[in-house]
């Protein structure tokens, strides 16, 4: 950058608290981190207590939203809540002040945003990073439709994997070039061998407890393998139905974990050995990748061609639950070829350092306002 060459201003439409763990706003915040700071200036917004990471960054600024707190996500807040309107418009302030870039223009906010900035003469490009297959199953047909009203009057769209970038073009005729998601593959690592538990087994998952992600899936193979112990990572709407299986059942290797801090979910994928992911609606699914990334060979479903495992040679990739009880014992009862996986899972998920990944952003965003001036 030339010493007269501003630096690029990018609102970003996502919340970084500490313990907002949305996978939306994870990657936000990643890419923010990992922008080269001579280049750009990125805004960001919290509701409670930011990510420690993003204060020691000057070229990282923060806006505050009060009250939210209160109210879960802020990406869901909705105008049938009256006394969420506030938030709202306060947000809505922020959105229509001048940046070059807005990036990852979703939600309610985003929504509302894009039909009134011609009113409002906002001329900043809008970057929406579509990071699910279109239309959406388990949302309604008004979500479904103010998605895609979304991504049609956004400037740039991105997706995070091939089949959701082939949906959005296929369902609604939108061109979506794809960029996948990153990871630190200094931070998400193996332990020395050495000091790595050999027994019992850990079968681990994370994420959400909702249906499309099937954790129940997790606690019927902890019926079937009573001597190997399941760990589950995460919170949700099934999180009391997976409490009554383990209670029901007598799962005594069964061990349910709200969120934890990034330290210890780097732990605890480092004391695992597999890593069971029985979703069967995803984009990219990076917490696979981070599985990947510890050395651990990964089991997920062919659903949503995921591209974050190599069948057979980092993990498999199957398409019903007794494959994926039949890979699982595969892995149980194979310590080499357990080790072998989790060795190639970590060389490719090297790929997707952030690294690597972050230089295509930037190449984008110099891009997108190249273009605008």
């Amino acid at each position: 950058m030339s010493a007269t060459q501003e630096k690029i201003k990018i609102l970003t439409l996502a919340f970084c608290d500490e313990n907002n763990f949305n996978a939306q706003n994870l990657i936000a915040k990643n890419i923010s981190l990992n922008l080269n700071p001579d280049l750009f200036d990125v805004t960001l917004f919290y509701t409670v207590k930011p990510d420690r990471r993003l204060m020691a960054h000057k070229n990282i600024h923060l806006i505050h939203i009060p009250s939210v707190h209160k109210m879960g996500d802020p990406m869901f807040l909705s105008l049938r809540q009256p006394e969420k309107v506030m938030p709202l418009f306060h947000i809505l302030k922020h959105l229509t002040k001048r940046y070059d870039l807005l990036y990852h223009v979703r939600g309610l906010h985003g929504w509302l945003y894009l039909q009134l900035r011609k009113l409002v003469r906002d001329k900043k490009k809008t970057v929406y990073y579509v990071e699910g297959v279109v239309p959406d199953p388990f949302t309604t047909s008004f979500g479904n439709w103010k998605w895609k009203d979304t991504i049609k009057r956004s400037d740039y769209v991105y997706a995070n994997s091939n089949f959701v970038s082939e949906t959005v073009k296929k369902q609604w005729g939108i061109d979506a070039p794809v960029i996948y998601p990153g990871l630190d593959t200094n931070l998400f690592k193996p332990k020395i061998v050495e000091n790595r538990k050999k027994t019992p087994l850990t079968v681990l998952y994370v994420g959400s407890f909702q249906e499309r992600k099937r954790p129940y899936l997790v606690l019927e193979a902890a019926k079937r393998f009573p001597k190997v112990e399941f760990d589950l990572i995460g919170s949700g709407p099934l999180k009391d139905l997976l409490f009554h299986m383990k209670k029901k059942f007598g799962l005594n290797n069964v061990h349910i974990h709200g969120h934890v801090p990034l330290k210890e979910l780097v732990s605890s994928m480092q004391e695992a050995d597999v890593f069971l992911f029985p979703s069967i609606y995803e984009g990219f699914p990076k917490v696979t990748l981070e599985a990947a990334a510890t050395g651990l060979p990964v089991i997920v479903f062919n659903n949503y061609r995921p591209e974050s495992v190599i069948d057979r040679e980092t993990g498999f990739i199957v398409g019903n639950v007794r494959e994926m009880m039949e890979k699982l014992e595969t892995l149980i009862v194979d310590d080499a070829l357990r080790r072998k996986m989790g060795a190639k899972a970590r060389e490719y998920a090297k790929k997707f350092d952030w690294n690597v990944l972050v230089k295509k952003w930037e190449n984008e965003f110099e891009m997108i306002v190249s273009k605008a001036k």
